[in-house]
């Protein structure tokens, strides 16, 4: 029943471009969209370096920092959080924390969102929309390893592209993808009924706006739904895919 703060971070493949709320239904009624037209289900096989930027959301207090040394990030991001909060908050950063984003940094993730979230008898999550730029489709698994369990956790998401994707990736595609190192693809995860379905921009966009961030000329986007299931500390790698050339 005590007030707090909660500090989450999440990796970004490239600099972001805006942060802002989503609409917290979003992704309930892109699945029952989806739903609606798959009937079965199968088994599938910056400016400077420091601080970016900053937006506060609802209980949310959100910073990007882009690393360049990942020795002093550590010290750098309490030192912000300290004075940013007046010294009414501390952010308590794990070794594994710390593991993880080294991890994330060798593979040439600079830009990472930090999120303070104000917590209380009051307070409730708001749905974030981050925008970037990335050459592929991405989304952090790894770093569920932070303060993660070996309980069992799933994963569900519904992932929009103009083009159908491809899930296995021969080589690196960005430098947050070395080479010899796969991606996630449909051998480790379940894709949930039976591959993809299309979606009218018009329809994406009564779903959430935050979610048209497709070309002008895109009239459909090709959806698909994949879901893991599995502890949180075993993730060894991100889901990374990347569009079909048909």
């Amino acid at each position: 029943g005590k007030k707090g703060v909660l500090l989450s971070v999440m990796p970004l493949p490239g600099k972001p471009i805006d942060v802002r709320p989503a609409n917290n239904n979003t992704f309930a009624q892109a699945k029952a969209l989806f739903f609606s037209r798959t009937p079965q289900k199968i088994q599938g096989g910056a400016s400077g370096l420091g601080f970016v930027m900053a937006k506060k959301i609802g209980a949310h207090n959100i910073f990007v920092w882009e690393l360049d040394n990942v020795s002093t990030f550590q010290r750098d991001v309490q030192s912000w959080v300290a004075k940013k909060f007046n010294n009414g908050a501390a952010a308590l950063i794990t070794d594994e924390t710390v593991n993880v984003l080294k991890w994330y940094f060798k593979r040439g993730f600079r830009y990472f969102a930090f999120d303070l979230t104000e917590v209380g008898k009051e307070s409730t999550k708001q749905a974030i929309a981050y925008t970037f730029v990335s050459t592929h489709i991405y989304y952090p698994l790894v770093v569920s390893r932070i303060g993660g369990s070996n309980k069992s956790s799933t994963v569900d998401l519904i992932v929009m592209t103009p083009k159908d994707v491809s899930l296995t990736i021969n080589g690196a595609i960005t430098d947050a993808v070395p080479t010899g190192e796969p991606a996630y693809g449909a051998n480790q995860c379940e894709l949930v009924r039976g591959g993809s379905v299309s979606f009218t921009i018009d329809e994406v966009r009564k779903l959430d706006k935050s979610l048209d961030v497709f070309d002008k000329e895109t009239k459909y986007v090709r959806v698909r739904n994949f879901k893991f299931t599995k502890p949180l500390n075993s993730y060894k790698n991100d889901f990374t895919a990347v569009a079909d050339k048909k």
